[in-house]
């Protein structure tokens, strides 16, 4: 159920042309979008999930910067071995 004002907006974005709604639909999920990450941040479970996943990064295995050679693809590798 919307309130009254924004069903008044929405009733206005309907007689708008197609690409301005379309552009201001973007708009409006976007502040959507970073309205709900907010609130995420602000329920006080979030700190307690961040907390357990900041201890799961500190105990797991800690993996060196891979090397430009160990980025290659494996099939330019094999394509130069072949090429040999």
């Amino acid at each position: 159920m919307l309130i009254e004002r924004l069903q008044t907006v929405v009733d206005t974005l309907a007689q708008l042309p197609t690409e301005q709604q379309e552009r201001l639909s973007e708009e409006l999920e976007d502040i959507i979008d970073e309205a709900l990450w907010d609130a995420q941040f602000a329920d006080s479970r979030s700190e307690a999930l961040f907390d357990t996943l900041v201890a799961q990064a500190q105990r797991g295995p800690l993996l060196p910067f891979p090397k430009p050679a160990d980025m290659r693809d494996r099939d330019t590798e094999e394509d130069e071995e072949d090429d040999e």
